[in-house]
């Protein structure tokens, strides 16, 4: 285990100085991009961020706005094949697409859970946790409540206990019906929830257009796991025809 971590501190150490170094040219020389744009925004106030706020942003950016999409692609067509009737039915009607991202998003997210630290002190069911301290978050448990949702780990396209539209803030109920809260709530709600159903919405349809056949490769068989706060295939192998 060592050579990793030596390996993922000196990759990570890497990352941080290749970051530094655009936030340096950017400031040095304005850009149209969306690393001029952090360096240069400014709150009501007229303050502009830290430069280690900037690199945690650009950081977290790359991170959750590439891998988090990546892999729900990926996780998504998994799940589609492994539950062929749902594949052939959003085949059939591209209006499906929509509602079978929420059902996979609720039942299969691949945000697994967040850790958020407490600003007051709270008693959960019994249990005094104090201010500062960490709890985590298991969204993916809560996707998957059998006090909330029929079968939960059923895959249903046509469920009447979850809201399955496009909605610009999934989380908590509307109508009595619950969200998933696959992309969080309130504030922490994920500012990239369009953009990833946009990615899925668009990577599906390709495939559905382009190709009449689409399996998963015999020669590989994905290996499904949860590393850091994500839960993912080591690789999807599609043949297609």
């Amino acid at each position: 285990m060592e050579p990793a971590k030596s390996l993922g501190k000196a990759k990570h150490e890497e990352f941080a100085g290749r970051i530094d170094d655009l936030i340096s040219q950017r400031i040095v020389s304005p850009s149209d991009d969306l690393i001029t744009e952090i360096t240069q925004s400014r709150t009501k106030e007229g303050e502009g961020l830290s430069r280690t706020e900037i690199a945690s942003f650009i950081s977290l950016l790359m991170v959750a706005g590439g891998e988090t999409s990546d892999r729900a692609i990926a996780n998504f067509w998994y799940v589609l094949l492994k539950n062929p009737h749902v594949l052939e039915a959003i085949r059939k009607d591209r209006s499906l697409i929509e509602p079978a991202i929420s059902e996979f998003m609720r039942r299969d997210g691949v945000v697994v859970y967040e850790d958020r630290e407490l600003n007051e002190d709270v008693e959960w069911y019994g249990t005094r946790i104090a201010k500062g301290e960490i709890v985590r978050v298991a969204m993916m448990s809560a996707n998957n409540d059998e006090s909330v949702f029929k079968n939960p780990r059923t895959f249903d396209l046509y469920r009447t206990d979850l809201n399955l539209g496009f909605e610009k803030r999934p989380g908590g109920r509307k109508d009595g019906v619950a969200h998933h809260v696959g992309f969080g709530l309130g504030k922490h709600f994920c500012i990239g929830y369009h953009l990833a159903r946009a990615e899925m919405t668009t990577a599906t349809n390709y495939l559905l257009d382009r190709y009449e056949n689409i399996a998963i490769s015999k020669e590989h068989e994905p290996t499904l796991t949860v590393q850091w706060f994500h839960r993912f295939l080591d690789k999807l192998v599609l043949d297609v025809s």
